[in-house]
C-alpha cells in the first residue's frame, strides 16, 4: 500500500533552475573552444547529435577530450526531465535490493563462513580503537548544526539558521530524545517549553521520515538525495562531527582531497596506487553492515537519529541502506567504513603505509586492490 506523506501537498520547488543567462549552442561553444586550444574536435551540426555521440569524442589531448566529454555529459535540451528522474529512481532501487541481500547475508550468518571474515574483524577492531565504545555525547552536542540546504518543513530558499530556529521543527519519532536535549540546550530557542513537553513531542511536529527528491546529474539520468526533517539533520551533524574528527587519527581530513589527488596521480604515472570511485557507494551502506562494523551503543544512537524510512511522491520507502545522501552523518560514516576495509586489507597484506580515503574515493596501494575489491563486493 502506498502510504501519504503528510507534507506531501507542499509544493517543491524543482532541482532544475531556470538561467538568466544567454547562452549559446552546445555545439558551438565545443566548436569555439577546439578553436581556442588548438585542437582538432569532431564537427556536428546540432546539439543533439553531439550529446547522443559524445563518448565518440577523440583527441590525441586526452586531457582536452576528457574536459569536452564531462562537459556534455551536463548537457540537457530539457526534454529529458521524466526519464532522467526515472532512470535514478530505477539505480535507487536497486541500490536497495542490493542492500536487502546485505541485510540478509550479515544477519543470517553467512558472513561467518567468509573466508575474508578475518578481514572484517580486523576492520571492525579498527573502528572500535578509533572511535570509542560509545559516543560522547557531550561531544556531539559540540557538532550541532544546521546543513546548508531544505527541510521536510523548509525549501531551499528558507534555509537560513534564522527560519530553522524559528516556527515548530519537525523530527521523526526515534529522534525524539535526542532532538529534546538539543532544543531545551538552547534558552533562546525552546522559549517556555519543558523539557517534559518536549520529550512528549508537543515541541515538534512528529514526522515518519525524509522525503525523497531528485536532482541533475548528468544527460542520462538525476541523482537521488533525501530531505531530511529539521531535528534529524541538526543531530546528524552531531555524530557526523565526531567521526570526521576521529578519522584525524588515520590521517584523514575530509576538508582536505588533495591527498587523494597526488597519490591517484602517483598511480596514473607509474602503477604503484590504484584508485577506487565506487558506484552508488552512499546508496549501498546497509544497515547489517554498519551493525556488524561499529561498537553496539554507536549503533544505537545512529539509529535513533537516521531516518528509518522515505517517502517518494506519495510511496513510502522503508531503507534497506542505513543513511541515504542528505543525512548528516552519511559522508562521514562511509568514509569512515570504507577507510576501516582498505586499512585492514594494509594490515593483511602486511602493506607499509595507509590507504587515503575520501568517501567513496579510495585510493590504495595497487598489491592492496585486488583484496579490497573482493571485500567490497562482500559489503
Amino acid at each position: 500500500m502506498a502510504l501519504q506523506h503528510p507534507l506531501h501537498h507542499r509544493k517543491e520547488r524543482s532541482g532544475r533552475r531556470k538561467s538568466s543567462t544567454p547562452s549559446i549552442p552546445l555545439c558551438t561553444f565545443i566548436t569555439e573552444l577546439s578553436k581556442a586550444l588548438g585542437v582538432d574536435l569532431p564537427v556536428y551540426s546540432s546539439d543533439d547529435d553531439l550529446a547522443d555521440n559524445y563518448p565518440l569524442l577523440g583527441s590525441r589531448d586526452t586531457c582536452v577530450s576528457y574536459l569536452v566529454q564531462e562537459i556534455v555529459s551536463k548537457f540537457s535540451n530539457g526534454t529529458s526531465a521524466a526519464s532522467s528522474k526515472e532512470a535514478a529512481f530505477e539505480k535507487f532501487q536497486l541500490a536497495e535490493e542490493r542492500c536487502r541481500q546485505t541485510n540478509e547475508y550479515f544477519w543470517s550468518g553467512r558472513v561467518r563462513h567468509s573466508p575474508r571474515l578475518h578481514v572484517l574483524q580486523r576492520a571492525r577492531e579498527q573502528i572500535r580503537k578509533l572511535i570509542g565504545d560509545a559516543p560522547d555525547l557531550r561531544e556531539v552536542a559540540k557538532y550541532f548544526d544546521w546543513g546548508p540546504g531544505a527541510t521536510t518543513r523548509l525549501p531551499r530558499r528558507s534555509a537560513d539558521a534564522a527560519y530553522k530556529y524559528s516556527g515548530k521543527p519537525e523530527t521523526t519519532a526515534g529522534n525524539l530524545v535526542h532532538a529534546s536535549a538539543a532544543y531545551c540546550s538552547i534558552p533562546s530557542w525552546k522559549g517556555g517549553v519543558s523539557l517534559a513537553e518536549c520529550l512528549s513531542g508537543d515541541a515538534f511536529s512528529v514526522v515518519p521520515g525524509n522525503k525523497i527528491i531528485t536532482v541533475p546529474k548528468n544527460r542520462k539520468t538525476d541523482r537521488i538525495i533525501a530531505i531530511e526533517p529539521d531535528m534529524n539533520m541538526y543531530v546528524q551533524k552531531g555524530f557526523g562531527g565526531v567521526i570526521r574528527a576521529r578519522l584525524l587519527g588515520w590521517g584523514i581530513n575530509l576538508l582536505d582531497q588533495r591527498p587523494n589527488q597526488r597519490l591517484a596521480l602517483a598511480g596514473s604515472v607509474d602503477g604503484s596506487f590504484a584508485t577506487m570511485d565506487l558506484s552508488m557507494a552512499s546508496d549501498t551502506v546497509s544497515r547489517a553492515l554498519v551493525e556488524y562494523m561499529l561498537p553496539a551503543e554507536w549503533v544505537r544512537h545512529l539509529e535513533q537519529v537516521r531516518s528509518p524510512c522515505g517517502f517518494f511522491e506519495d510511496t513510502a520507502i522503508r531503507y534497506a541502506k542505513f543513511s541515504s545522501m542528505g543525512n548528516g552523518f552519511t559522508f562521514d560514516l562511509e568514509t569512515l567504513i570504507f577507510a576501516s576495509l582498505a586499512r585492514a586489507c594494509y594490515r593483511e597484506l602486511k602493506i607499509e603505509g595507509h590507504p587515503v580515503v575520501y568517501g567513496d574515493d579510495i585510493v590504495v596501494a595497487g598489491v592492496a586492490y585486488d583484496l579490497l575489491a573482493q571485500v567490497l563486493d562482500e559489503c
